[in-house]
């Protein structure tokens, strides 16, 4: 499809052979904003980039040992107490048969869990996507009602490649399904993927659109051009050209048709870890008076020994939203225990925890910590003019912030006494934080 923002898989960060296949086109997303929420979270959860949604949902592990039993979001990390939190959410998780999940979502609401919405989620002999059916919940009757329903279908014996997707929405008048858009993909004879077609319906009328895949010598696809279909009639959209090292996407340049000719709209950049994961992504705009890129995102992933993610910083350079630092910890091989999500906090100049939803598991006895805002980091001397010390119980990732949210130093250090030195940093307040675990430590230092 044609549109590139990058799809990153949750846990493996793994990019598909063609990974622009499971991205929505430029122009399928803008609609997405009208469409109803169990239908984007069942886009996200099939692996598709979506609006508001931080990850795709979770529930079959990956080695099959545990099953998600249910899901708790809490928030209003006001005090500094242990358990100074508000229920917000929670999801539980039932599985009636072989490949069926039954998702169903709470909100926490005057004492009591009231409920949102319930999917049901059908996947092949091979744990593959298939079919989602999504209800919501109607108070007044006290029953859920159809909402979407999402059909993919696989290409071959493929984990990553789709032949095609078909979503629909329930016209509770005429009692039918209504086809809300559908996409068919085209390879060739080494799996590749040519070409893709998309399908809007919108108060009957259809919308079309076309993407065509380019490879070079290496096999790599370095080019994606779109097209927007009249009548039969093809007329240039975008292009998106990609630069390659090692087979790896390091650079993807979009360009837009203005009706005349291509002219530059955005740029990403990418970094990777020694094994192969993404290290960073910078995403930049084009403007093109002055014909100067800028930069209006950064995001850094950080991953424990075991290379599972540990941590996705956010930072918005020119853009309205705080900064956002999402830490995640691991309760057995790839299933989650915790994820915590803090913003940036200009006043305090230091992070600020949000939310933190904990995970819990079938055939595991239930991990139940409570939740509790971040904790104190006692560093000594402070003020410094060269160096500080503090104590770490365990292995962490350290990072040091300017009162502004810059990130000056970041590195592992061991349990004991660690030490961090300041002597090349200019005067001032800095903010220190480590992350063990799912657990996050701060405090302020003074420089002179």
């Amino acid at each position: 499809m044609k549109h590139l923002v990058f799809f990153i898989c949750f846990l493996g960060l793994a990019l598909t052979p063609v990974f622009s296949q499971k991205n929505l086109s430029p122009s399928v997303k803008p609609y997405a904003e009208n469409w109803t929420y169990t239908l984007v979270k069942s886009l996200n959860r099939a692996g598709f980039d979506m609006p508001a949604m931080h990850t795709p949902a979770t529930g079959f592990s990956g080695n099959g040992a545990l099953q998600l039993d249910s899901t708790k979001t809490f928030h209003q990390y006001t005090g500094g107490w242990p358990g100074d939190s508000t229920p917000v959410f929670r999801t539980t998780y039932r599985y009636p048969q072989q490949g069926l999940k039954i998702e169903t979502e709470f909100i926490y609401d005057n004492g009591a869990w009231l409920p949102l919405n319930r999917s049901s989620i059908y996947t092949d002999d091979r744990q593959r996507l298939v079919d989602v059916l999504a209800e919501v919940y109607d108070a007044e009757t006290q029953q859920f009602r159809l909402d979407s329903w999402l059909q993919i279908f696989p290409h071959g014996d493929s984990n990553d490649l789709l032949d095609s997707v078909a979503t629909y929405g329930w016209d509770s008048v005429g009692m039918v399904w209504s086809r809300i858009f559908f996409v068919a993909n085209a390879f060739d004879t080494e799996d590749r993927l040519q070409t893709t077609t998309s399908e809007i319906y919108l108060l009957g009328d259809t919308l079309e659109f076309l993407d065509l895949y380019r490879y070079n010598d290496d096999g790599d696809n370095h080019l994606i051009e779109s097209f927007t279909v009249i009548d039969g009639f093809t007329y240039p959209d975008s292009r998106t050209e990609i630069t390659y090292y090692d087979h790896q996407p390091i650079e993807l340049v979009k360009s837009v048709h203005d009706g005349l000719e291509f002219q530059y709209e955005s740029r990403r950049n990418i970094a990777y870890m020694l094994f192969g994961k993404i290290r960073h992504t910078l995403e930049f705009k084009y403007i093109p008076g002055s014909s100067t890129w800028i930069l209006l995102k950064r995001v850094e992933y950080g991953y424990d020994f075991a290379e599972r993610l540990s941590s996705v910083e956010t930072n918005n350079v020119y853009q309205s939203d705080p900064n956002e630092l999402i830490v995640y910890g691991y309760v057995d091989a790839e299933n989650l225990a915790q994820e915590m999500v803090l913003y940036w906090d200009d006043d305090l100049f230091d992070w600020k925890l949000d939310s933190k939803k904990f995970y819990y598991y079938l055939g595991l006895v239930p991990v139940k910590p409570s939740p509790r805002p971040a904790l104190p980091l006692q560093v000594s001397p402070n003020p410094t003019t060269d160096q500080v010390r503090f104590q770490l119980e365990q292995e962490a990732q350290v990072q040091l912030f300017t009162l502004g949210g810059q990130r000056v130093q970041s590195q592992v250090l061991q349990a004991g006494t660690a030490t961090l030195d300041l002597t090349a940093l200019p005067p001032g307040v800095y903010t220190l934080s480590a992350r063990q675990g799912a657990d996050l430590y701060t405090g302020k230092i003074v420089k002179q």
